[in-house]
Protein backbone atom coordinates (compact mmCIF):
# COMPACT_ATOMS: atom_id res chain seq x y z
CA UNK A 1 0.00 0.00 0.00
CA UNK A 2 1.30 3.48 -1.09
CA UNK A 3 1.85 5.78 2.06
CA UNK A 4 -0.26 8.99 1.42
CA UNK A 5 1.53 12.19 2.99
CA UNK A 6 -0.33 14.25 4.63
CA UNK A 7 -1.43 18.02 3.43
CA UNK A 8 -0.37 21.33 4.05
CA UNK A 9 -3.73 22.59 5.49
CA UNK A 10 -4.64 25.19 2.65
CA UNK A 11 -4.10 22.09 -0.17
CA UNK A 12 -6.28 19.94 1.93
CA UNK A 13 -9.02 22.45 2.04
CA UNK A 14 -8.74 22.74 -1.72
CA UNK A 15 -9.15 19.14 -2.23
CA UNK A 16 -12.02 19.07 -0.17
CA UNK A 17 -13.79 20.99 -2.35
CA UNK A 18 -12.35 19.01 -5.44
CA UNK A 19 -13.86 15.77 -3.86
CA UNK A 20 -17.39 17.83 -2.84
CA UNK A 21 -17.96 18.50 -6.68
CA UNK A 22 -18.00 16.15 -9.77
CA UNK A 23 -15.27 16.33 -11.61
CA UNK A 24 -13.81 17.89 -13.47
CA UNK A 25 -12.94 21.02 -11.37
CA UNK A 26 -11.57 24.75 -12.43
CA UNK A 27 -9.79 26.92 -10.25
CA UNK A 28 -13.35 29.26 -10.76
CA UNK A 29 -15.30 26.29 -8.85
CA UNK A 30 -12.39 26.44 -6.35
CA UNK A 31 -12.51 30.23 -5.91
CA UNK A 32 -15.95 30.60 -5.79
CA UNK A 33 -16.55 27.86 -3.37
CA UNK A 34 -13.35 29.33 -1.10
CA UNK A 35 -11.31 31.62 -2.34
CA UNK A 36 -13.77 34.57 -1.28
CA UNK A 37 -14.25 33.00 2.23
CA UNK A 38 -10.54 32.69 2.98
CA UNK A 39 -10.03 35.88 0.37
CA UNK A 40 -7.41 34.17 -1.70
CA UNK A 41 -6.75 35.61 -4.87
CA UNK A 42 -6.73 33.51 -8.01
CA UNK A 43 -2.95 33.22 -7.86
CA UNK A 44 -2.73 31.68 -5.03
CA UNK A 45 -5.98 28.92 -5.87
CA UNK A 46 -4.06 28.49 -9.39
CA UNK A 47 -0.82 27.55 -7.03
CA UNK A 48 -2.12 25.96 -4.83
CA UNK A 49 -3.79 23.64 -7.65
CA UNK A 50 -0.58 23.37 -9.04
CA UNK A 51 1.47 21.85 -6.13
CA UNK A 52 -1.76 19.32 -5.45
CA UNK A 53 -0.57 18.34 -8.97
CA UNK A 54 2.93 17.48 -9.01
CA UNK A 55 1.88 15.98 -5.69
CA UNK A 56 0.03 13.79 -7.21
CA UNK A 57 -3.50 14.25 -5.93
CA UNK A 58 -4.54 15.85 -8.97
CA UNK A 59 -4.27 15.42 -12.59
CA UNK A 60 -4.86 18.87 -14.86
CA UNK A 61 -6.02 18.92 -18.85
CA UNK A 62 -6.10 21.92 -20.92
CA UNK A 63 -9.78 22.54 -22.00
CA UNK A 64 -9.58 26.04 -24.35
CA UNK A 65 -8.44 28.39 -22.28
CA UNK A 66 -9.11 27.09 -18.94
CA UNK A 67 -7.02 24.60 -16.92
CA UNK A 68 -9.43 21.62 -15.61
CA UNK A 69 -8.68 19.27 -12.24
CA UNK A 70 -9.40 15.66 -12.11
CA UNK A 71 -8.82 13.78 -8.51
CA UNK A 72 -6.61 10.93 -8.70
CA UNK A 73 -6.73 9.97 -4.87
CA UNK A 74 -9.97 9.81 -3.56
CA UNK A 75 -11.03 11.01 -0.17
CA UNK A 76 -11.78 7.85 1.04
CA UNK A 77 -8.19 6.67 0.63
CA UNK A 78 -6.29 9.99 1.61
CA UNK A 79 -8.43 9.75 5.03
Amino acid sequence: MKIIKQLPDAEFEVMKIVWANNPPVTAGIIMEQLGIEKKWKAQTINSLMLRLVKRGFLRTEKKGKERIYFPVISREDYL
